[in-house]
């Protein structure tokens, strides 16, 4: 038994050192990132995120966006951001609420950045606090500017149709019957 034992020990150790990478943790891809090994810091925090881990997730999908291991790949930054943000990681919230923002891998939807931005600001993430209030500040002015641009359509058209009423006659019957009355 003693024997089974430590054979088993022994398999399951051989297996950490034949796959390093199933044996790294995040401080690993920190250290590799940190001294420059981009690449590896990839492998490992690429590896992580795959099982679940939100800031191995969060890692990956800053490589991604910003093109640090390859070409920026939106599509696969916004994949990332959202799996780690959905679990509640504030700072993957501020950066997914930035790609809807500014139309990054996904239609531009400045509604569905207020909700990533606002879920990380009341996080207490500051930086997301104050790219909330831009944000909202933005979405706020662009809806009165259109608010605006509906008015002055408004307007316009119902000027029209007076001008086009006036054109087709330009002293209604009742004006005219008033005119006449008028003794003064």
């Amino acid at each position: 038994m003693r024997f089974l034992t430590a054979s088993f020990i022994s398999l399951v150790l051989i297996g950490f050192s034949v796959n390093p990478v199933a044996a790294a943790d995040y401080s690993d891809g920190m250290l590799a990132y940190s001294s420059g090994d981009y690449d590896g810091a990839f492998k490992i925090w690429n590896e992580l995120a795959t099982s679940g881990h939100m800031r191995a997730q969060f890692n990956v999908a800053y490589m991604y966006e910003f093109g640090i291991v390859s070409k920026p790949d939106y599509h696969e930054a916004i994949k990332w951001y959202k799996k780690a943000a959905s679990q509640g990681y504030a700072r993957a919230q501020n950066f997914l609420g930035w790609m809807y923002e500014m139309g990054k891998g996904v239609d531009r939807d400045r509604v569905e950045a207020m909700k990533w931005l606002e879920l990380a600001a009341n996080q207490g993430n500051e930086d997301a606090v104050a790219d909330f209030k831009l944000v909202l500040k933005r979405h706020l002015r662009d809806m009165d500017k259109q608010f605006q641009d509906k008015l002055y359509d408004v307007l316009v058209q119902e000027l029209q149709q007076a001008s086009d009423r006036y054109d087709a006659n330009p002293f209604p019957v009742q004006v005219l019957q008033e005119a006449s009355n008028y003794t003064g």
